[in-house]
């Protein structure tokens, strides 16, 4: 039990571990009513006297506005002070600021040095989080020159510390042999390090393993299973895929609501692929009730975007005046742009209307006349 008058007696005479414990106290409300400005008095106090961690504690109220105005410049000045002192977490807080360009001073350059610093540490055998973002510097080329092996090295280090996002990069390395040797075994490993701590797009990497058998044996169940985690949290690609497991009923049971339900999820997000799915549901009346109007929309949606298929489906709605008025004009125009992107089935509706696009084959635009047409043998 803390002595909290004794406490601050010791505080109030001088005593600097005191006045360190006391603004702890404040700050997690332990022996007192928690009081986030009073526990920046304490630390600021300390802080002023070189105190390394009050003076990073000061740079995190600042910087969060805990107990006092937010003041991200302030912030980043104890940081620095901290920072200087090797204190790696206000090194790897500098670098942020540093990337992010908090402050009004954005350098890539300096951020990654400050990462250097805190990664380099021999106090605390390397930072995690900054081991993580020079990889992430180096794979990208951010501040630093671009280099795979260096990225896949510091992904490394910080993948064995336990960091789930170095240990998905890692694995992204591995599988497609960036910095390392290409190993598709090696990194199924560390995206399921990754995925067992609740990392979204691993989950959605094992979940893509699985199902299209990469690297493992093809297993639908496990794919759905892994799809599902990931969806559940929001993530686009994993709702298009376990829609898409609903709908052929692959390692779950067919159920068309369901696969509809995800495209939904994903299709309100942008993802071009699900809209394109929830549009041809509602034109099908697959999961949903039948309607040609909202089969349109999601199309169009997804046409919008570029998708081919979208693109021939809004022509033929244009010409069938399913779901809109009928515009011949319209559906050529869409028939053309998917036609442009090498889809057949487009190419021969245009055909079918007489409007004959030059394709990738070299067909000619107009139909042969007869002096155009080779002579009779």
């Amino acid at each position: 039990m803390i002595d909290i008058q004794s406490l601050c007696q010791a505080a109030k005479a001088g005593h600097i571990k005191s006045q360190f414990q006391l603004g702890s106290a404040y700050q997690h409300g332990r022996g007192v009513e928690r009081d986030l400005t009073e526990a920046l008095h304490w630390y600021t106090k300390v802080a002023e006297q070189g105190g390394v961690e009050s003076q990073y504690r000061v740079g995190l109220a600042y910087y969060y506005g805990d107990g006092v105005t937010k003041d991200v410049k302030r912030a980043i000045q104890w940081f620095t002070k901290a920072a200087r002192q090797g204190h790696v977490d206000a090194q790897y807080r500098i670098g942020l600021a540093y990337y992010y360009g908090d402050g009004g001073n954005q350098d890539h350059t300096k951020a990654a040095k400050w990462w250097h610093k805190a990664a380099e540490s021999k106090t605390i055998k390397g930072h995690r989080k900054s081991e993580r973002r020079l990889g992430q510097a180096y794979s990208y080329g951010i501040g630093v020159k671009q280099d795979y092996t260096t990225a896949a090295q510091w992904f490394k280090k910080a993948a064995r510390k336990s960091d789930q996002i170095a240990q998905y990069y890692l694995g992204k390395a591995y599988y497609y042999g960036n910095g390392v040797k290409q190993d598709v075994t090696e990194a199924l490993l560390w995206f399921r390090k990754a995925a067992l701590q609740g990392n979204i797009r691993s989950q959605y990497e094992l979940g893509y393993a699985y199902y299209y058998g990469s690297g493992v044996e093809q297993d639908y169940e496990v794919a759905a299973y892994w799809h599902r985690k990931a969806a559940m949290k929001g993530n686009i690609r994993s709702q298009y895929e376990l829609g898409k497991s609903y709908a052929n009923g692959e390692g779950v049971q067919q159920d068309y609501a369901q696969a509809a339900y995800w495209w939904r999820k994903a299709a309100e997000q942008g993802y071009v692929k699900a809209q394109y799915k929830l549009g041809t549901a509602y034109a099908q009346g697959e999961g949903v009730e039948h309607d040609d109007a909202e089969a349109f929309r999601w199309r169009m949606l997804a046409a919008e975007q570029d998708d081919d298929r979208a693109q021939r489906s809004v022509g033929l709605a244009y010409m069938n005046g399913n779901g809109v008025e009928e515009n011949e004009t319209a559906a050529i125009h869409w028939w053309t742009l998917a036609a442009n992107q090498g889809n057949q089935e487009a190419h021969k509706d245009l055909m079918v209307i007489g409007n004959y696009p030059t394709d990738r084959l070299g067909e000619t635009s107009e139909p042969m006349d007869e002096t155009t047409m080779p002579p009779f043998n």
